[in-house]
């Protein structure tokens, strides 16, 4: 009896999720993790990087499905962010981690209509300013309080590191003493707190960033501080750009387009969470998934699963992890949606690289930077130009099965879904060896 083909075995959940399960343990499988370095980058480049970064956070709005009690659960809400900029217009592309509400579509609405209103000359730079931080203090507000509670919290770090009951006679000491001590009641702010108070605090953390540096804040504080304080910098960047008289123009001409929306029509209503649907087993365990990859090779000895349970023992156990489509449980994430959508469209786009920012501090996961890295071969082999994927870079890991889909309605499944799956086969092929050869040293230097 023939085997099957491989998708039909082993889908794209089922891998992902056997690499997750096994690169915590082997300290000597290097993720991904990387950061994108401006100074090596073409000045075109960085500056649009600089840019797209700055305006990231402000689409990572408040995330309302998210628990009450999680005090940083607006930042699960991601958001990736492009654009495409000719000689009279810009215009963004961007996309989040689900999909974006009427409220939130209104937002970006508004956020255009102040640049075009400063930047034509409508209403002034200081009620401009208001309006502006009046907005994203209002629509970012879970995020902006996350961000000043970890403020407080290196506040009260500070404080314990004091010792308690002593008075500093350095006048810089005692500023530094009591400005920790003010920060440190950011923690009695609530997620009712009003725009003003968010932006009361905000501009205290600002102080500390530009003003108290030389007063010896700690760097933790500083840079909580500056966490805290990317909101008002990304205003005042914005009112620049507006009212800058070679981007003028640019700025009264630009546009948003919602790449999530825009890649399903009028009469499909797009599932919450979306993604390839792909032939899957009901349920498979770690070993059970690396043993129908070792049969695919046809004795090929790429991958051996039978020494691992002397490695990890509990893989022997494992509860036999399950994926059930209808469930919807496997999401894409923004920043593949985003370079998906590109590459699909390139033809009438014609973009020479691909500058891409994500509303994460640090950067897009294992599973995206593959996915981008597949995405720009596929601008070549599809669409016959070259390009680059520029990004703020990659914390290396691996999501779950459940957590990651390959992007469907932006476009990018086929070959590139296809390639993808590879890339994640010969990650854990590269484990899998590894792990073979330090099984068997073990094994000559036993006393048996």
């Amino acid at each position: 009896m023939s085997s099957p083909p491989p998708s039909d075995r082993l889908a794209t959940p089922f891998l992902l999720h056997a690499l997750s399960s096994l690169t915590p343990a082997p300290a000597f499988f290097k993720t991904r993790a990387r950061r994108t370095v401006l100074s090596q980058l073409p000045e075109p480049v960085a500056s649009d990087l600089r840019l797209l970064s700055a305006l990231a956070p402000l689409l990572a709005t408040n995330c309302k499905d998210a628990p009450s009690n999680d005090r940083d659960a607006s930042e699960t809400d991601g958001a990736a962010l492009t654009m495409r900029v000719t000689a009279t217009s810009v215009h963004f592309f961007y996309a989040r981690g689900r999909p974006s509400s009427l409220s939130e579509h209104e937002y970006i609405h508004n956020l255009l209509g102040i640049v075009h209103r400063t930047a034509s000359g409508q209403i002034t730079r200081r009620r401009a300013r208001h309006e502006l931080i009046q907005l994203v203090c209002s629509a970012c507000s879970c995020s902006i309080l996350a961000r000043l509670r970890r403020l407080a919290d290196a506040a009260c770090a500070m404080q314990q590191q004091q010792s308690p009951g002593t008075q500093s006679t350095d006048p810089d000491t005692d500023i530094a003493q009591k400005t920790a001590k003010y920060l440190a009641s950011f923690h009695r702010l609530s997620a009712q707190s009003t725009w003003r108070d968010l932006a009361r605090c905000a501009v205290l953390a600002r102080a500390i960033v530009h003003v108290l540096p030389s007063v010896g804040v700690p760097g933790d504080l500083g840079a909580c501080a500056r966490d805290a304080a990317q909101y008002l910098d990304i205003v005042e960047m914005i009112l620049r750009r507006a009212t800058a008289s070679s981007t003028r123009i640019q700025a009264v001409n630009a546009v948003a387009t919602d790449v999530y929306m825009a890649s399903f029509s009028g009469a499909d209503k797009p599932p919450q969470h979306w993604g390839v649907p792909s032939p899957s087993p009901p349920s498979a365990t770690v070993l059970q998934i690396l043993n129908c990859m070792e049969e695919e090779h046809y004795g090929a000895a790429m991958i051996t699963a039978e020494l691992l349970t002397q490695t990890w023992p509990h893989l022997a156990h494992d509860q036999p992890w399950t994926y059930d489509p209808r469930l919807q449980r496997r999401k894409v994430h923004a920043e593949a949606a985003v370079g998906a959508f590109m590459a699909r469209n390139n033809t009438k786009l014609k973009l020479p690289y691909l500058v891409l920012a994500v509303a994460s501090r640090v950067g897009s996961c294992w599973a995206c930077d593959v996915y981008l890295e597949e995405v720009v071969r596929g601008w070549g082999l599809r669409l016959g130009c070259a390009g680059e994927v520029y990004s703020v870079g990659c914390h290396g890991r691996v999501p779950d099965g459940e957590d990651w889909a390959v992007p469907g309605g932006a476009g990018g499944g086929g070959d590139i879904g296809e390639e993808f799956c590879g890339a994640v086969e010969e990650a854990v092929e590269k484990i899998v060896r590894r792990l073979r050869v330090l099984t068997r040293q073990a094994a000559d230097v036993s006393p048996d």
